[in-house]
Order: C-alpha cells, then sequence, then structure tokens
C-alpha cells in the first residue's frame, strides 16, 4: 500500500512538472492499463463526471484568455470569434493532468481496503493514534457502502440539521449527537484526547456525506455552518496540538478513499486549511464566548474551505479573470462561515462538561 501511495504522489508531482502532453497522455494511458490490472472497474470511471465543467472551464479559459487568439471561429456582424489554438492545447494538456491525477487516486482507492491504507500512511509518517482513528472510519465507511443502503447519514437525521434551525440555536438534536458520540468513544478509547479526535472527525466526515438543508437554493459552503463550530469546539475541548488541522486531515482522507472527493490528493487541503487556521485562532481566542469573535474565526475558516480549488487552479495556470469569476463562490464560502456563529455559541454554552 506504500508503494501505491507514493506513486499516487509521483504521478501527481510529474503530470504537473513535465508539462508536456506527451508525458500527461502516456501517463494517463499508462495509469488506465495498471488500474485494470488491479481491478479497477470502468463503471467507476463515471465519478470522473463530477470534474466535466472544471475541465471545460480550463479548456474555455486557456482558449480565449490565456495567449492571444489567432483563429476565427465565426463572425457576428463585425465582431470576430477567436480562439487560441496554442492555449487549446496547453487546456487540453491541464486537463489531461487533472483526469490523470483522479484517475490514479480512483485506481488506488478502488484497489486498497481501509486497513491497508491506514496503515501505508503510517509507514509513511503519520501518527499511530491518527492511523488507529482512520482506520475505524474507513472500516465504518466501507460498512456502509457495502450495505447498499439508502442513508448515508449513519444515523444521523439529516433533516434535523437544517442550516435555518442550526442559525437560530435550535440544536438540541446536535449536543444530543455529540454526547452519544463522545459515549461510543470512550468505550474504545481512554485517552480523552483520542476520544475528542475521533468524535468530531467522525462527525464531520459524516456530515460531508449528507444533505443538511433540504430545499435550500444552490449555496456552496451552507455546511460551513456546522462544521467549523466542529472544528472550533475540537479545539478547545483538545489538549493536542492542531486537532482542527488533524480531524480535517482524516475527514478529507475518508472522504477521498470513499469516492466522494474530486480533486484526488488535494481533496484533505478543503478541511485541512480550514483547521488549521482555526488552530491558530483558537491560541488567542481560545477562552473567548463573544459570538463576534466566532464569526471572524467563521470567516477566516470558511475562506480557507478554498484552498484545494485555488491550489489546482494555480497548478493548471488559470487567469486572474478565472478568480474574478470564482470569487462569489469564495463569498459564499466565508458568508455561511460568519453564520456558523450562532451555532458555535451554543455549542460552547452547552458542550461545556461533555
Amino acid at each position: 500500500m506504500r508503494i501505491k501511495l507514493f506513486l499516487l504522489l509521483c504521478i501527481s508531482v510529474t503530470v504537473f512538472a513535465a508539462n508536456s502532453l506527451i508525458v500527461t497522455l502516456s501517463l494517463l494511458v499508462l495509469v488506465l492499463i495498471v488500474g485494470l490490472a488491479l481491478g479497477l472497474k470502468l463503471k467507476e470511471l463515471k465519478r470522473l463526471g463530477k470534474i466535466k465543467w472544471f475541465l471545460l472551464t480550463i479548456l474555455f479559459f486557456h482558449s480565449f484568455l490565456t495567449l492571444p487568439t489567432n483563429y476565427p471561429l465565426f463572425s457576428i456582424l463585425e465582431w470576430i470569434c477567436e480562439i487560441s489554438i496554442e492555449g487549446l492545447i496547453n487546456g487540453a494538456q491541464m486537463s489531461g493532468n487533472v483526469l490523470t491525477m483522479l484517475l490514479a487516486t480512483i485506481a488506488v482507492q478502488q484497489s486498497s481496503k481501509g486497513g491497508e491504507f491506514s496503515q501505508g500512511l503510517k509507514r509513511m509518517g503519520l501518527g499511530s493514534d491518527h492511523s488507529l482513528i482512520l482506520t475505524d472510519m474507513l472500516s465504518f465507511t466501507d460498512e456502509k457502502r457495502k450495505s447498499k443502503t439508502k442513508k448515508e447519514d449513519g444515523g444521523i437525521e439529516s433533516n434535523a440539521l437544517s442550516v435555518k434551525g442550526l442559525v437560530s440555536g435550535k440544536g438540541d438534536y446536535v449536543i444530543r449527537l455529540i454526547r452519544e458520540r463522545m459515549d461510543l468513544e470512550k468505550s474504545k478509547y481512554k485517552d480523552n484526547d483520542l476520544v475528542v479526535l475521533s468524535t468530531f472527525s467522525f462527525l464531520v466526515t459524516i456530515i460531508r456525506f449528507i444533505k443538511i438543508a433540504p430545499g435550500l437554493p444552490i449555496a456552496p459552503g451552507h455546511k460551513n455552518v456546522l462544521i467549523i463550530p466542529l472544528f472550533i469546539m475540537a479545539g478547545r475541548m483538545s489538549s493536542k496540538k492542531l486537532p482542527g488541522t488533524s480531524i480535517g486531515l482524516m475527514s478529507g482522507l475518508v472522504h477521498m478513499m470513499a469516492g466522494f472527493g474530486k480533486y484526488g490528493p488535494l481533496g484533505p487541503l478543503q478541511f485541512m486549511v480550514p483547521g488549521f487556521l482555526i488552530d491558530l485562532l483558537n491560541l488567542s481566542f481560545k477562552n473567548s464566548n463573544s459570538i463576534f469573535t466566532f464569526g471572524f474565526m467563521g470567516l477566516i475558516a470558511g475562506a480557507g474551505r478554498v484552498a484545494a480549488e485555488l491550489v489546482l487552479a494555480t497548478l493548471v495556470g488559470m487567469p486572474l479573470e478565472f478568480y474574478l469569476v470564482y470569487s462569489p463562490f469564495i463569498f459564499m464560502q466565508c458568508l455561511f462561515g460568519v453564520l456558523s456563529a450562532p451555532v458555535t455559541k451554543f455549542l460552547c454554552n452547552n458542550l461545556e462538561n461533555a
């Protein structure tokens, strides 16, 4: 397993460092052949459809905005639509880089068991405590996936986690959920820090799998309303260093290995970065119970949620115009981060003796 993970990292680095369409296509074909040899099923390739719009976006921005256009496509009155052939080739190469990285991730995920994955990471430097919790979480997700049940929440009533109810402070169900999970983890671990890390890693992971806002219009980042308070509470209840970063890492790894991630090895950054930012802020605000403090922490953590997307956009050479188009998405992440403040305050007021 350690070899698979090492190869995944090597492939991900190589496709972007080589800057060659030939290298990209060669690695793409090689990964597909090796994946099929390892048991990768063709139906699993449908998961690549999750990033089809991002790939088309890469092609569009590179074809029309990164280089001078030099090939006319059509004209309307006196306006001529032109495309850059070199930009189109560059866009195809960058899209191929992303596809290769994600295909390698799917191949590793499909040919590995949860325990093997945890042990492989442990041999690569993951702490024994983290490995233990990660193995437990992966075992849970494997069981849920094999059961093919219609419920994806592991017992969580998603309707009880509405954004409106959480923001208004009606989160009694969340308090009960956290306490019940902590009681369960206490039967496994004697160390309180492990109980806290396992409890909040599990809850963050499960919430990422379910819908907590039935009927809510398109609003990226709405899960920040609950997830960010969980990160803050974990930092306040644990004496370990960087608990938020640890929870973000484990949640991201489970999400990736469960087949839900669409950013490959960059996926864990989605919650590692917010977790790390919250860890830093907790150093200064750990004793504060002000809703304004929680709003500020939520704002910073919400901005950190876009780390994976921004890193990937940088790797594929997106122009400035892309970031301008992407700015509303960043705004929504930050907005829901701020809206998490009442939930954080509610949890702080009710989990002091948990």
